[in-house]
Order: structure tokens, then sequence, then C-alpha cells
């Protein structure tokens, strides 16, 4: 089992209470992705920009599979955001991109 935080918040609520969290997340190491609001778009932005080469790569592999899951699921409403600019589909690319490299990179330290 592998415990993520998304965004420091949490992750440091979690550490800064052991007695209260131990049973539940035991010595686990508490990962962290970044988080997807707003002020964070600049770091997914410069990921991907710096991997630019990957991103595109990323991009014309996923984009047709994330766009069927959004407009065929629960998720239908944003499929309306999604396609009033380009650059909303580019967010939540870059987005998934970085939050996919992050997530592997604790799955090699789990092992």
């Amino acid at each position: 089992m592998c415990v993520v935080s998304i965004g420091q918040a949490p992750k440091y609520f979690i550490e800064s209470r052991p007695a209260l969290y131990a049973p539940l997340v035991g010595n686990r190491t508490i990962y962290r992705i970044t988080h997807y609001s707003p002020q964070c778009t600049p770091h997914f932005r410069s990921f991907a920009a710096k991997n630019s080469l990957e991103f595109d790569v990323f991009t014309g592999q996923f984009r047709p599979k994330y766009e069927h899951f959004i407009q065929n699921s629960e998720y239908r409403n944003h499929w309306e955001w999604y396609i009033k600019n380009p650059e909303n589909a580019r967010k939540d690319l870059e987005r998934i991109f970085k939050w996919r490299s992050e997530m592997q990179d604790f799955a090699r330290t789990e092992g």
C-alpha cells in the first residue's frame, strides 16, 4: 500500500501527527503529487516544457483516451470546458503528464 498526498498540506498534517495516524499509515513514506490548483499551473507548464519531446509523445498517445473518457463518463460537464479553448486541453494534459511522472517516481521507490 502507498500513501499519497495531493499537495503538501495533507502530507504535513499527517506527518505532524504520528500518534494519531500511525495505526493507519504505520511507518510508510507519505508521497506527494502536485496539487491541481491554478496556482500550480506554472509547475505543470514548466515540467512539460522541460520534457517537451516526451510530453508531445504522451499527448499524442493519451489525448484520445482522455477525451473519450471525459466525453463518456460522469465528467461530461468537464468536456464543455475542455473544448472551449485549446489552452484548457493543454492544462489538463500537462497536469496528467506531471502526475504520471510523480507517481512513477514513488512507484520505483516502493519497488
